[in-house]
């Protein structure tokens, strides 16, 4: 008997921490959160919620990553490799959406402002000729979108309505923001769309000019989204809910002119790899202080409705938004911070 005791003792000891360990190891895997976002200050809550601290407060560890496009983290949330996706609504996640594809949108993120954050930029030197002076002068020239189907699109398409154009008799090029940038520098495109403050930058270069005569076009529209995996909300539901309690302090953190505040735009400018100057002089996106998507529902199916306009979507009708919307866990986030 004492030699069984003995026997489980010694067992329990060697097992017995790690044991623990293991436990403690499957903790913080709970607790680690995957990301991928576009990089633009739209997404100035997360980039403040980082800063600050507020994601280690709510005991989340972070692993990000920076995609050109929201559709690009469609397919690995769907999976459950990817736990959370920051971007815009693009065509590709309506129709993921409609295929059942398990993730949700779940927050709002950057509102479009009195001048659209979202810029539409002429080459400097057709602004400076009068060639371009609004998307009027459209037709005939190389007009650039960061992707088919995405947000850029959307507003290229509400310019074109404003001057009774069709957006299928456009010459419409797909380039990524980065290579917009150097596209209007050597001439490759004529107009464009850059977030801010890639807008601003390209500005303070002198490779580009403001559409003035667009610029509010697509104000109070919603240019970006909190996406999560259903994977990710149902089996990490309190990192669901702490990511969404940090964002929700950034998003308090990011109101008024939040851009003005040295440590803010520091801290962006540092997480994005841009100037400071272009985070202070850029155009703030408005941000919801609580995030509260269920107020787009309206905004989001305008895009689906343009995006069958466009063809690019593998459905008839309308989504049910049941399936695509849960503001739950952002009004539960909310709510806990009072």
């Amino acid at each position: 008997m004492l030699t069984r005791c003995a026997a489980a003792l010694l067992l329990a000891g060697l097992c017995g921490p790690a044991h623990a360990q293991a436990q403690a190891q499957d903790r913080d895997q709970e607790q680690t959160v995957t990301v991928q976002l576009v990089r633009s200050i739209a997404q100035a809550p997360y980039y403040i919620a980082v800063d600050k601290g507020y994601f280690a407060q709510e005991g989340i560890k972070l692993q990000s990553g920076i995609v050109r496009s929201a559709l690009d983290t469609i397919a690995p949330m769907a999976s459950g490799r990817l736990d959370v996706g920051i971007g815009a609504a693009t065509a590709g996640f309506f129709n993921a959406a409609h295929q059942g594809f398990d993730l949700r949108v779940v927050a709002a993120m950057g509102v479009q402002g009195p001048v659209m954050a979202t810029q539409p930029l002429i080459r400097k030197a057709l602004w400076d000729a009068g060639t371009i002076r609004s998307a009027k002068d459209f037709p005939s020239h190389r007009i650039a979108i960061n992707a088919p189907g995405d947000i850029t699109e959307y507003f290229l398409t509400l310019m074109a309505r404003k001057y009774h154009l069709h957006f299928k008799a456009l010459n419409v090029v797909p380039l990524g923001f980065a290579e917009q940038f150097v596209a209007f520098k050597n001439g490759a495109i004529d107009a464009g769309f850059l977030p801010e403050p890639l807008s601003t930058t390209a500005r303070m270069a002198g490779v580009a000019a403001l559409d003035t005569a667009d610029d509010g076009v697509g104000t109070g529209t919603i240019t970006t989204f909190v996406f999560f995996g259903t994977k990710f909300m149902q089996e990490k539901p309190k990192a669901a809910l702490g990511f969404l309690r940090a964002l929700v302090r950034g998003a308090h953190d990011a109101q008024g002119s939040y851009l003005k505040d040295p440590a803010i735009a520091t801290s962006i400018a540092k997480q994005t790899d841009l100037k400071v100057a272009a985070i202070e002089n850029a155009t703030p996106y408005a941000i919801d202080p609580n995030l509260d998507i269920a107020k787009f529902a309206d905004q989001l199916r305008d895009q689906e409705t343009v995006h069958h306009e466009h063809g690019e979507l593998n459905y008839q009708g309308q989504l049910s938004f049941k399936k695509v919307i849960d503001a739950s866990l952002v009004h539960e986030a909310a709510v806990s911070l009072k």
